[in-house]
């Protein structure tokens, strides 16, 4: 193959694994979003639910607050079965892995397998649209990242937090 294709080839690998890391890291965040809400949502159902039992059972006079209290404790727990926040969590959480993944197999083989394969252009090309095609799958698949958690991913990012001490060091290195 010739050599303009495989640097082409080098580049479009170099752009998927870009993407993956800021859609792994954006779908992190949401994941982690979500699970504070379930969290959060389940320990007031529970609080308001103990607080209206306990208000009914010792309290004449409290009516009114157990049926505000009772109606809180539903509300909360429709909208956690409505929401499924601990559902939404793990999706996310399993999104981030899978670009994690694709973002890890592009990198290997752009800088391991490409050299082994050498002049086998059909091997080469038949491997890079296999990678290139999960990755669009996974963009047609995904849920939408909330744009603070993409901003949220960016800064991480930008700020060193996905590139690998090896990397640094090489960077340094050619410096």
């Amino acid at each position: 193959m010739e050599p303009e294709k495989l640097d082409s080839i080098r580049k479009e690998l170099h752009r998927i694994e870009e993407c993956c890391d800021y859609s792994s890291k954006g779908h992190f965040y949401s994941s982690k979003e979500w699970g504070k809400w379930h969290f959060r949502l389940g320990i007031i159902a529970t609080i308001v639910s103990a607080i209206a039992t306990y208000m009914a059972s010792e309290c004449l006079r409290c009516g009114v607050w157990v049926v505000f209290m009772t109606i809180t404790a539903t509300s909360v727990s429709a909208i956690i079965t409505f929401l499924k926040p601990s559902e939404q969590s793990e999706t996310k959480r399993s999104y981030g892995n899978q670009y994690l993944t694709l973002r890890n197999q592009c990198r290997r083989f752009r800088e391991i397998e490409m050299s082994i394969l050498g002049d086998n252009s059909e091997r080469l090309l038949e491997q890079f649209n296999m990678l290139t095609q999960k990755h669009e799958d996974l963009n047609n698949s995904a849920p939408t990242i909330p744009e603070h958690c993409y901003k949220k991913a960016k800064k991480g990012i930008e700020a060193g937090q996905t590139t690998h001490q090896i990397d640094l060091q090489e960077k340094q290195h050619v410096s």
